[in-house]
C-alpha cells in the first residue's frame, strides 16, 4: 500500500475497491468529485461508480460524446435519461425551449409511458404526445389523460385497430370516444369494401379531375400554374383515358383565363403608371408652389408662380381630391400674402411720402409690441425692419436707434417664443402622424376588406384631429400617408371581384353536392356553405339577385333530397328534447330545496347547466320556450344563493373586523427592537389571521395588504438588524482571530512578567469583544482556548496554587459529568431536566481545567445531549403510551353509552353493575393526552352518569304506596 494513501482522500486512494467504495458512499453534493473521477480515474468500474452518481444531464452528455468504453457510454446515457425524467417530471411553470429539447431526447425511450402518466404540464405531455410513436404509451394516454386535447392529440397517432376499439370503449373523453368510433368506422368500410384496381383506377382519374377543377377555380389561380403543370405531368404518367378530353378542355380553359388575367393586371398597371406620372408632375408643381409661399418668397417669384397656376388648371389638378386639397391651401395662402405685400407696399409709399419718418416707424413698432404673436405680425415687423433699413444709417448713441433695438428685441423675443412652440408642437404631431403610418403599414392586406376599410377610415379622422387647420405644415410626411394607403386603394374592386367568384364557387360546389346522395355529410357540407354563402362580401348590385336565387334554388333541392334524414334528426332532437326537459324538472326541484347545503347545490346546478350544454340541439318551436323554462329555474337558484351569500357577508363582515384588530396589534409592533420575542407574537397573529374566516371581497386584498404591510415592516428592520449585526460579527470576527495569532506568537513562560501581563491584556481584550459568527464560534473559541490553556498549564506547575485550584474544578466537573450520566436513567422527569440545566451554566462558571478543560467539556456536552436524546425518546414512549390510554378510554366511553342506550327495568341492575366495573377499569388505565384528559372524562362522566340517574329514578318509583 502507497504511503501517500494516509494523505489522500479515499477516493483517490490507489485501492480500485476502495476508490469506488468511497465513491459509493459519497453525498450527492459532492458532483465535482464524481466529475473528477470520471474524466481522470483510468479504472473503468470507478468511473462506472462515479457516472451513477452524477446528476449533471450536460456532464452526462459530454461522457457520451467523449467515452470510449461502451459499458460506461451505456450508463451513462441511462443515467442522463433518468435525470431527465426527474427534471421533466418535477417541471411545473411553463416550458421553455430547454425543457422541450430534453423531451425530444427521452420521446421514444422505455421511460416514455411513465412521462405521460406522471408529467405534471400539459403542455409537456401535449408536447411528447406529438414526439412519441409508441402505441402502448399514446394509447394509454388517449384512454386515461385528464386533458382532452392531450388525449385528442394520442389518439390521432395511434394506429392500431385493436388499441382504437379500447378507447372506443373506455376512453374518459366522450369526444375522443366518438372520434375513436369514426376511425374504427372508416377502417371497416376500407377494409370490408375492397376496391379493386380498376375501380381505382378511375378513382385517381376522377380525383385528378376534380383537383384540375379545384386549382382552376381556385381564388389564387394566377399562383396555381406550376401545380397544373404538375398535375398534367402527373395525368400523363396515369392514362386518364375517356377523361383526358375533360382534362384537356379545363388546362385550356384555365391557361386562356390566365392569359386574360395577366393582360387585365398589364392594362391596369399602365393606367396606374400614367396616373402616378400625373400625380408625381402635379405634385412638383405644388410642392414649388408651397415652397414660394411657405418661405416668403411670393414677390421674387411672382411670373413662376403665375406659371404653376397657369400649367395646374391646363393638367386639371383639381381631379384628384387630396392634391386640389393642398393646391386651395397654398392658394389661399398665396392670395394673402399678395394682400400683404400690397399692404406693405401702401406702407412704405406712406413712408416715403412722409420723407421716411422714423417717428412714425417707431410708433407703429410701440404699437405691434402689444399684439399677440402671430405670422401677420411677423411679416409686419419685417416690413418696418425693412423700411427703417432703408433710411440713412445712425451712429453712436442715438436716442431713436436706441429705441428701435429695444422694441426689436422685444418683438424678436415674442416671435422667436411663438417660432420655439411651433417647433415643439411640430416634432409631437410629426410623431403621433408616423405612428398613425406606422399602424397602416401594419395593416394586413389578406383581412376582411370591411375591416380594413373600417380602421383606414379611423386612422384618417385621427389625422385630421391632430392636424386641424394646419394642413401645409406637415405636407411632406402627408406624402407618406398617401403611399402607406395607396394599396389599399383599389381593393375594394378587386373585393368585390373576389367576392363574386367565391359564390360562384359556392354555388358550383353546391350543383355538385346536389348530384349526391343524401347523407349527413351532405347537410353537414350545406350548412358549412350556407355559414360560407353568409360570410362573403358584397357584389355588385347587378349580379346580386341573380347569385341570390341561384342559391336559393340549390339549396331548396338539397333538403328535399334529405328530407328522410332530416326526419331523423327530428326524432333525435324530440329525444334531446326530453332530456332537457329532464333537466328543467331538476332546475325547478333544485331551486325549490330549503336545505342550507348550498356549497353541493351550487355544484350541482353548475353540473346540470354542463348536462344542458352537452345535449344536442331540440325542435326550434321548443328552442326558446325550454331555455326560459332553465333559466328561470336557474335564475331563482342564484337569487336564493345570492340571499345567502348576503347572510354570509355577515360573517365575512365580522371576520373583517377581527382582522382590523390584528392589523393594529402588527401595527403597534412593527416598530419593536425586541427581535425575539416579536417574532412569536407576530407569528402568533399570522396564525390567528389563518384561523379567521375569509373577509368581504371587496375588502379582501385591501386589510390582507395592511397586515402583510405590518409584518412586512418589523421583518425588514430585523432582516436590516442583523445584516448590521452580521457586519460588526465579521469585524469581531478578525479581531479575535488577531488576537489568537497574538497569543500564539508569545513564549507563554509564566516565569515572565511581561508575558503573564500581554496573556491578562489579551484575555481582557477578548472578552471585551463581541459576538462573531455562529460557524465560526466553536473553531475560534478552540484555537483561543488551546494557547491560553496551555499557558494555564504552565502557570500551574510553577504556582501550587493555581494547579490546586485547577485540581479541584477538575473535580467539581468531573462530578457534574457523573450527576448527567445518572440523571439519564430518568430523563423522561421534569426535574432531571431542569437539573441538568441548571448544571450547564455552572458548568461555565467555573475555573477551566488547562488542556484537560476541551476533553472535558467534549465528554460533559456529550453526555447532555445523551441525556436530551433518552429524554426526547422517553417522552415521546410516554406520548404513545398517552395515546393508547386515550384509546382505551374511548372504548369505555363507548360501552357506557351503549349501556345507556340499552337499558331498561328488566335489565337496570346489571347495567348498574357493568357501568361499576367499567369505572374500576377506568382508573386502572393511566394519564390520556392533557388537551383531551376534561373532554374523555367528562364523555365517561355523562354516560355513568345518566345510568345511576336512572337507576334512582326507579328506585324512588319502587318506594311510592301502591293505590
Amino acid at each position: 500500500m502507497s504511503l501517500l494513501n494516509i494523505f489522500r482522500p479515499k477516493w483517490q486512494h490507489s485501492e480500485p475497491e476502495v476508490r469506488v467504495q468511497a465513491i459509493l458512499a459519497l453525498g450527492p453534493e459532492n458532483q465535482d468529485i464524481f466529475e473528477t473521477a470520471v474524466t481522470s480515474d483510468e479504472n473503468p468500474e470507478v468511473r462506472s461508480a462515479a457516472v451513477r452518481k452524477l446528476t449533471s444531464i450536460t456532464f452526462l452528455r459530454e461522457i457520451l460524446l467523449k467515452e470510449s468504453d461502451t459499458d460506461i457510454k451505456r450508463l451513462a446515457e441511462t443515467r442522463m435519461q433518468e435525470e431527465i425524467i426527474k427534471t421533466l417530471k418535477g417541471h411545473r411553470i411553463p416550458a421553455t425551449q430547454k425543457e422541450f429539447d430534453l423531451l425530444s431526447q427521452v420521446a421514444n425511450t422505455r421511460f416514455v409511458e411513465d412521462l405521460l402518466r406522471n408529467m405534471p404540464s400539459s403542455e409537456l405531455r401535449l408536447a411528447l404526445v406529438n414526439l412519441c410513436s409508441k402505441q402502448g404509451p399514446l394509447a394509454q394516454t388517449a384512454l386515461k389523460d385528464a386533458k382532452e386535447e392531450i388525449a385528442q392529440a394520442a389518439l390521432a397517432r395511434v394506429e392500431s385497430e385493436s388499441l382504437l376499439q379500447d378507447i372506443f370503449q373506455n376512453s374518459r373523453h366522450t369526444s375522443v370516444r366518438q372520434k375513436a368510433g369514426e376511425r374504427l368506422k372508416k377502417a371497416r368500410e376500407s377494409k370490408d369494401n375492397g376496391e379493386n384496381a380498376t375501380m381505382l383506377l378511375f378513382r385517381k382519374r376522377e380525383a385528378l379531375v376534380q383537383q384540375a377543377k379545384r386549382l382552376a377555380d381556385d381564388k389564387k389561380f394566377m399562383d396555381k400554374a406550376s401545380e397544373f403543370a404538375k398535375l398534367m405531368i402527373e395525368a400523363q404518367g396515369l392514362g386518364m383515358g375517356p377523361a383526358q378530353a375533360d382534362l384537356d378542355a379545363l388546362y385550356q380553359d384555365f391557361q386562356e383565363k390566365c392569359a386574360a388575367e395577366v393582360k387585365h393586371i398589364e392594362a391596369e398597371e399602365q393606367a396606374r403608371e400614367a396616373k402616378k406620372s400625373k400625380h408625381t408632375s402635379l405634385l412638383q408643381l405644388l410642392e414649388e408652389f408651397e415652397m414660394f409661399v411657405n418661405e416668403d418668397k411670393v414677390q421674387d417669384n411672382m411670373s413662376r408662380i403665375k406659371n404653376i397656376i397657369e400649367q395646374w388648371k391646363q393638367n386639371g389638378g383639381n381631379e384628384d381630391t387630396q392634391l386640389a386639397k393642398r393646391y386651395a391651401s397654398a392658394f389661399s395662402r398665396f392670395q394673402r400674402a399678395l394682400a400683404t405685400l400690397e399692404e406693405t407696399q401702401v406702407s412704405q409709399q406712406s413712408v416715403l411720402q412722409s420723407n421716411a419718418s422714423r417717428e412714425e416707424i417707431l410708433e407703429q413698432l410701440k404699437l405691434l409690441t402689444d399684439k399677440e404673436a402671430s405670422e401677420t405680425l411677423e411679416r409686419q415687423v419685417k416690413g418696418l425692419t425693412r423700411n427703417w433699413e432703408s433710411l440713412p444709417l445712425l451712429e453712436g448713441e442715438d436716442p431713436q436707434l436706441q429705441t428701435y433695438n429695444v422694441l426689436r428685441d422685444q418683438l424678436s423675443q415674442k416671435l422667436n417664443a411663438m417660432s420655439d412652440e411651433l417647433r415643439k408642437s411640430f416634432e409631437e404631431k410629426t410623431t403621433q402622424l408616423k405612428a398613425i403610418i406606422e399602424s397602416i403599414k401594419q395593416i394586413d392586406e389578406n383581412e376582411d376588406f370591411r375591416e380594413i376599410a373600417k380602421m383606414l377610415s379611423e386612422t384618417y379622422r385621427h389625422w385630421k384631429e391632430i392636424v386641424g387647420e394646419d394642413k401645409y405644415r406637415y405636407q411632406e410626411i402627408w406624402k407618406e400617408y398617401r403611399e402607406a394607403t395607396s394599396r389599399f386603394q383599389e381593393m375594394q374592386q378587386w373585393e368585390s371581384w373576389h367576392n363574386e367568384r367565391d359564390r360562384e364557387a359556392i354555388l358550383e360546389e353546391m350543383t355538385l353536392l346536389a348530384k349526391e346522395e343524401a347523407s349527413k355529410e351532405v347537410l353537414f357540407k350545406l350548412r358549412n356553405l350556407s355559414t360560407q354563402w353568409k360570410s362573403i362580401g358584397p357584389v355588385v348590385t347587378a349580379r346580386m339577385n341573380e347569385f341570390r336565387d341561384n342559391f336559393r334554388n340549390l339549396f331548396e333541392e338539397i333538403m328535399s333530397k334529405c328530407a328522410p334524414l332530416v326526419e331523423e334528426q327530428n326524432a333525435e332532437r324530440q329525444k334531446n328534447l326530453e332530456e332537457k326537459e329532464k333537466l328543467c324538472a331538476q332546475a325547478e326541484l333544485l331551486a325549490s330545496d330549503t336545505a342550507d347545503n348550498w356549497k353541493d347545490k351550487y355544484k350541482t346546478m353548475q353540473q346540470l347547466q354542463e348536462d344542458w350544454k352537452a345535449v344536442g340541439q331540440v325542435p326550434k318551436e321548443n328552442n326558446q320556450p325550454l331555455w326560459d323554462r332553465f333559466r328561470a329555474a336557474s335564475n331563482i337558484f342564484y337569487t336564493q344563493h345570492k340571499e345567502f351569500l348576503k347572510k354570509e357577508d355577515g360573517e365575512r363582515q365580522k371576520n373583517y373586523e377581527k382582522k382590523v384588530l390584528l392589523c393594529e396589534k402588527a401595527e403597534q409592533l412593527k416598530e419593536s427592537t425586541d427581535w425575539n420575542g416579536t417574532s412569536n407574537k407576530l407569528k402568533q397573529l399570522q396564525e390567528e389571521w389563518k384561523e379567521t374566516g375569509p373577509a368581504p371581497k371587496s375588502l379582501s386584498e385591501e386589510i390582507w395588504t395592511r397586515f402583510r404591510t405590518a409584518c412586512d415592516a418589523f421583518f425588514e428592520l430585523k432582516r436590516a438588524h442583523f445584516e448590521e449585526m452580521d457586519e460588526v460579527k465579521e469585524a469581531n470576527l478578525a479581531a479575535k482571530e488577531a488576537l489568537c495569532a497574538r497569543l500564539e506568537a508569545l513564549d507563554l513562560d509564566p516565569n515572565n512578567a511581561e508575558t503573564v501581563q500581554a496573556v491578562q491584556q489579551i484575555e481582557t481584550e477578548w472578552k471585551a469583544i463581541g459576538m462573531v459568527p455562529r460557524n465560526n464560534v466553536d473553531s475560534l473559541w478552540d484555537r483561543f482556548c488551546a494557547s491560553s490553556d496551555k499557558f494555564l498549564d504552565r502557570r500551574a506547575a510553577s504556582d501550587p496554587a493555581i494547579k490546586a485550584e485547577i485540581e479541584t474544578a477538575k473535580k467539581q466537573k468531573e462530578a457534574m459529568l457523573e450527576q448527567v450520566v445518572t440523571l439519564t436513567n430518568n430523563a423522561g422527569a421534569n426535574q432531571s431536566a431542569d437539573a441538568v440545566r441548571a448544571l450547564q451554566p455552572e458548568w461555565k462558571n467555573l475555573p477551566r481545567c488547562g488542556t484537560e478543560e476541551q476533553e472535558l467539556y467534549r465528554r460533559f456536552r456529550e453526555a447532555c445531549d445523551d441525556f436530551f436524546n433518552s429524554r426526547r425518546d422517553q417522552l415521546e414512549i410516554q406520548e404513545q403510551a398517552r395515546e393508547n390510554n386515550l384509546q382505551k378510554k374511548k372504548m369505555l366511553c363507548e360501552q357506557a353509552e351503549q349501556l345507556l342506550e340499552g337499558i331498561n327495568n328488566a335489565n337496570l341492575q346489571n347495567v348498574m353493575n357493568e357501568v361499576k366495573h367499567l369505572r374500576r377499569l377506568w382508573k386502572e388505565i393511566g394519564a390520556v393526552p392533557r388537551e383531551h384528559s376534561d373532554k374523555i372524562w367528562a364523555r365517561f362522566n355523562a354516560a355513568c352518569d345518566a345510568v345511576f340517574a336512572k337507576g334512582r329514578t326507579d328506585s324512588n318509583d319502587s318506594k311510592e304506596p301502591q293505590a
